[in-house]
């Protein structure tokens, strides 16, 4: 027969191993949703960037297309590539990295108004289709009938 004393402090030892691991199952649990929650916020971070690059080209597309306008009154759009190193991503510019900006400005003239041209501008960041973030803006500008003639231009 064993003392008492010794199968006492095995079990203390016993009871001890089974608190560490399940303090440890605990832990790891912990650990695991603190990263995922870390995971989601720096996702959502970079969907509130794309968002707003987005916003921005769409916004700078329909600056050019009234520049254009101001200059020609026969603009009619254009699809316009921004490459990343552009937009100021630090990817080297020799690989595709998906990251390009694309606006696609295109311009109509209303039909029961010759003057006035709609300008439709549709921005995409980046190009890649599933990280992609699109952004639409409409304007209508009123512009001269005839194109402008450059100074010092000969007829």
């Amino acid at each position: 027969m064993k003392p008492r004393g010794k199968q006492s402090r095995q079990s203390e030892r016993g009871l001890a191993s089974v608190v560490v691991l399940v303090g440890l199952v605990v832990l790891m649990l912990m650990s695991g949703v603190i990263l995922r929650q870390g995971a989601s916020r720096r996702e959502q971070a970079r969907a509130q960037a794309r968002r707003l690059q987005a916003e921005f080209l769409a916004e700078s597309g329909l600056r050019r297309a009234r520049a254009r306008l101001a200059s020609d009154s026969r603009y009619r759009g254009e699809t316009w590539t921004i490459p990343s190193s552009a937009l100021g991503n630090a990817a080297d510019e020799t690989k595709s990295d998906g990251l390009d900006g694309v606006v696609t400005i295109t311009v109509d003239t209303l039909n029961d108004q010759p003057k006035v041209r709609e300008i439709r501008v549709q921005a995409d960041y980046p190009r890649d289709p599933e990280r992609r973030t699109r952004q639409t803006r409409r304007a209508s500008v009123e512009v001269e009938s005839e194109p402008r003639k450059s100074a010092g231009a000969n007829e």
